[in-house]
């Protein structure tokens, strides 16, 4: 049973207040509380023959956000040579929740005040620059490669192999169809199921693998190292709702691309039947006319597909995340994403193009290696080895960089809370706990 905000009854990881959460679960809030304001404290009493300073009225003092330097209550001046009363300390309750360890602490110099930013795991609790999410991407796997890499590579060599499998028998299967004459709409969809399936068991591993990752990534932030069975533990409740969340976010891509698709086969098909009419007519200038038409919207669409489809990859690029660190359900974690890329769509774009150039030079330069590799031995085996040999590898290649995107767009994630909802003194609080 789900409450109002979609977050599953007694799921360990739904957002907890910090007396409640527990530590070894390591979810990220998802709302930061903000603490009331210390009452300021009363001054001393006067000595006898010292005169009395005038009560001051009460004012409000504005709440100030979790983490960042309290002003300091100002203080009646004395006369001189009177002792200077001191603000009283206020005294923890036994039992009480520990206060929240500030993000950045302040240290007065001869400049002015010198700031140092927490940094108990791989990136400064602060907003992060792309350089600081790209070193902290590859930083991840660094200090973690049992889980990031080892794990990586035991769930793409499963599904290399179930991919290299099911290829095999769809190429065996037209093979044989055409070579026998009697190719037929049975032998076409016997190849084309042996893919889809392959195609669905690869798009499954790369979710598990990409959620276990993002768990492995927040440990590494708060400066601790999590194994691939712990990691395990916490992602399996949500393996469902993450596979839910990332094929309703495929059926919207999906239908918006078909519906515009639509549309513009529309126009092409109206288009395309006045330049049939011109050229029986023989009107050539015109049916010329038409023809740079129905170019011109071909290409519009392709336009229009790319700017749509990358305007929806950026606003839902955190769903799989929002369902992981935050216990969301499939629409509450698209709500979640979309609001969270709310007046960051630049950044996150610009950041998923830098992302995207990286992981497509490390595919580059080990799919060189993969086709040296494949030339040499190709003289012997034969055309159909070969392929499988290059399907097997190419999926394997993706254990490799599926880490480094992972953490990266984790780190991303983070980042946009840390700008937007002060979450960076609640990482150095549940850091402190460790």
């Amino acid at each position: 049973m789900s409450d109002p905000q979609g977050t599953p009854a007694n799921d360990p990881w739904a957002p907890q207040s910090p007396s409640q959460q527990n530590p070894a679960q390591g979810s990220v809030p998802s709302t930061p509380q903000v603490p009331q304001a210390a009452e300021a404290a009363q001054p001393a009493q006067q000595p006898w023959d010292a005169p009395q300073a005038p009560a001051q009225p009460e004012q409000a003092q504005p709440q100030q956000p979790w983490g960042a330097p309290q002003a300091q209550p100002a203080q009646p001046q004395q006369p001189w040579g009177a002792p200077q009363p001191q603000p009283a300390q206020p005294q923890q309750q036994w039992g009480a929740a520990p206060q929240p360890a500030a993000a950045w602490q302040g240290a007065q110099g001869q400049g002015g005040t010198a700031w140092t930013v927490a940094q108990p795991g791989i990136i400064p609790l602060r907003p992060l620059t792309v350089g600081e999410i790209l070193t902290g991407a590859f930083q991840a796997v660094r200090v973690n490669p049992q889980t990031m890499f080892g794990f990586a590579f035991a769930v793409m060599a499963v599904v290399a192999l179930v991919e290299t499998i099911f290829t095999a028998i769809s190429i065996q299967a037209l093979t044989n169809s055409l070579m026998s004459g009697n190719f037929s709409v049975y032998s076409m969809m016997s190849s084309f199921s042996g893919t889809l399936v392959s195609s669905l068991f690869s798009f499954v591993g790369t979710t598990f693998l990409a959620g276990m990752l993002a768990l492995t990534v927040w440990d590494a932030v708060l400066g601790r190292k999590s194994t691939p069975a712990d990691a395990w533990n916490r992602f399996s409740p949500r393996i469902v709702p993450v596979l839910l969340a990332t094929l309703l976010l495929a059926a919207i891509q999906f239908g918006v691309t078909l519906v515009i698709m639509i549309v513009f086969f529309l126009l092409i098909g109206v288009v395309g039947a006045g330049a049939a009419g011109y050229a029986n007519s023989g009107d050539y200038g015109s049916f010329a006319s038409s023809a740079g038409s129905i170019g011109l919207l071909i290409f519009l669409m392709f336009i229009t597909l790319l700017c749509v489809v990358g305007f929806l990859s950026v606003k839902f690029a955190f769903i799989s995340l929002a369902v992981i660190l935050e216990g969301l359900g499939p629409v509450d974690a698209l709500k979640r994403s979309w609001n969270l890329s709310k007046g960051s769509f630049w950044r996150v774009l610009g950041r998923l193009i830098i992302i995207g150039l990286v992981v497509g030079v490390i595919g580059m330069v080990l799919g060189a290696i993969i086709g040296a590799i494949l030339g040499v031995g190709a003289s012997l085996s034969t055309a159909m080895t070969t392929s499988l040999i290059s399907s097997f590898l190419t999926t394997l290649v993706s254990a490799v960089i599926i880490p480094v995107q992972s953490s990266y767009q984790t780190l991303m994630y983070l980042d946009e809370r840390m700008r937007k909802e002060n979450l960076a003194p609640m990482i150095a609080e549940e850091a402190a706990r460790i």
